[in-house]
């Protein structure tokens, strides 16, 4: 597991896909989530919006949290 974290606009987003990637070359399967409220890990991985786990190709599954929306709800 890997855990990318820190102020906005650093790349935390850029670098987790990338390493997402490089992860998913080797063979393994991978499953990366993000919970930014931008939710332009889609955008980076050129996969259209949407809910659940989408995949974005080459053994990388996708999901985005709208950690707001889970808030609001409870």
């Amino acid at each position: 597991m890997r855990v990318f974290f820190g102020k906005g606009g650093a790349g935390k987003t850029t670098l987790a896909a990338a390493t997402a990637l490089g992860i998913a070359r080797t063979g393994a399967p991978v499953l990366i989530a993000s919970i930014d409220q931008a939710h332009s890990l889609s955008d980076v991985l050129d996969v259209a919006p949407g809910e659940g786990v989408r995949s974005a190709g080459d053994g990388v599954d996708l999901i985005e949290v709208d950690s707001l929306a889970l808030l609001e709800q409870r």
